[in-house]
C-alpha cells in the first residue's frame, strides 16, 4: 500500500502452478493447457480473500412436513447456485399435485449452519375445468328488442390456483377469431357461474355479423401453464321467415268449404319457425 497515496494498493497471490488468471470486470476467465484430470477451482478476491465453500442442503416438504425430495450440494462456493427439480421424489416416484415448501440450509467447514431460508412452490399438472356452458344458441341482433344479444355462462374450477386467466372469443365457420369478448383473470368457483358474458352480434368494427353459425371458444390457463378449452355454438339470424305460394283448396273458392266440409290452406315457409294462423271475418 502506498504511504503517500492511501487509495493506492497492490496485491500478490503466490501459487505453485501456472494455471491462474486475473479476471476483467465481467468476471470471465480462461485457463489454457490444463492437463487432463480432476481439479478443485478456487477464487480469490482482494477484500474477501479465498472463497469459502459450504455444504448446501435443499429439501422439499409436503403438506405433512415430510421431506419429499432432497438435494445435497457439497463444496458450494459463494455465488448464485441453481438446481432443477423434475417433479419426482427421492424414490423416483412422481409427486402429486400440491403445494410444497422448499427449505434451504448451508453449513460451512466450521460447522456453522445458516438460518433456514424457505419459500413455497406449487406442483400443478392438472388443467382447469370448464363446465356447465350455457347460452341461448340462437339470437337476432337486429335491434327489434327481441333476442338482440346472446349470453354465455360457465363454471370454472381448478385444483390449486385461485386465479385463472380466461379468454372468450367468437369464431366463424373457418375457425378464425372475429371478436374477443373477455380476456381477464377470473376466480375459479365450482359452485357458482362466472359473470355472464354477452355478445351483441357486432364485430370489432361495429358492423353486425352476418347470419350464420358461429362458435364461442373458452380458454382457461392456470399459473402453471395448464390449459383447458370449452366450446358452444350460436346461430345469428336477423332475417324473418318468408311465407310464399299461399293457395287454397278448392282453388279460388275461398268462401265455400269443399264437399268434405274442409277448407285447405297451403303455403311455403323458408325456415323452421313457430307458425300462427288465424281466420278473420269481413270486419278483420
Amino acid at each position: 500500500k502506498c504511504e503517500v497515496h492511501n487509495w493506492m494498493e497492490a496485491h500478490a497471490v503466490v501459487t505453485d502452478h501456472p494455471f491462474f488468471q486475473v479476471t476483467p470486470e465481467d468476471g470471465t476467465f480462461k485457463l489454457d493447457r490444463v492437463p487432463a484430470g480432476t481439479y478443485k477451482l478456487e477464487a480469490w478476491h482482494p477484500h474477501l480473500g479465498m472463497a469459502k465453500t459450504a455444504e448446501v442442503k435443499v429439501e422439499l416438504l409436503d403438506n405433512n412436513h415430510k421431506v419429499a425430495k432432497s438435494f445435497n450440494l457439497p463444496e458450494c462456493i459463494p455465488g448464485w447456485q441453481e438446481l432443477v427439480w423434475d417433479g419426482t421424489t427421492d424414490s423416483g416416484q412422481v409427486t402429486v399435485d400440491s403445494t410444497y415448501k422448499i427449505r434451504i440450509t448451508a453449513t460451512d467447514k466450521a460447522l456453522n449452519t445458516s438460518i433456514d431460508q424457505s419459500l413455497m412452490v406449487a406442483l400443478d399438472t392438472t388443467p382447469p375445468e370448464i363446465a356447465n356452458i350455457a347460452n341461448a344458441g340462437v339470437f337476432s341482433p337486429n335491434g327489434d328488442g327481441a333476442l338482440d344479444t346472446d349470453t354465455i355462462s360457465f363454471t370454472l374450477a381448478d385444483n390449486l390456483a385461485d386465479s385463472i386467466f380466461t379468454a372468450v372469443g367468437v369464431f366463424n365457420k373457418n375457425d378464425a377469431e372475429i371478436l374477443e369478448l373477455i380476456s381477464d383473470n377470473l376466480s375459479p368457483n365450482p359452485y357458482s357461474l362466472t359473470p355472464n358474458i354477452f355478445w351483441d352480434g357486432k364485430l370489432e368494427s361495429g358492423i353486425t355479423a352476418g347470419d350464420g353459425e358461429y362458435r364461442y371458444k373458452i380458454t382457461a390457463a392456470d399459473p402453471a401453464g395448464n390449459i383447458a378449452a370449452g366450446f358452444a355454438s350460436v346461430l345469428v339470424d336477423t332475417a324473418p321467415p318468408v311465407i310464399s305460394a299461399v293457395t287454397t283448396l278448392p282453388k279460388d273458392q275461398v268462401s265455400f268449404l269443399d264437399t268434405s266440409g274442409k277448407f285447405v290452406l297451403s303455403f311455403y315457409v323458408s325456415e323452421p319457425a313457430d307458425l300462427k294462423a288465424a281466420f278473420y271475418d269481413s270486419n278483420a
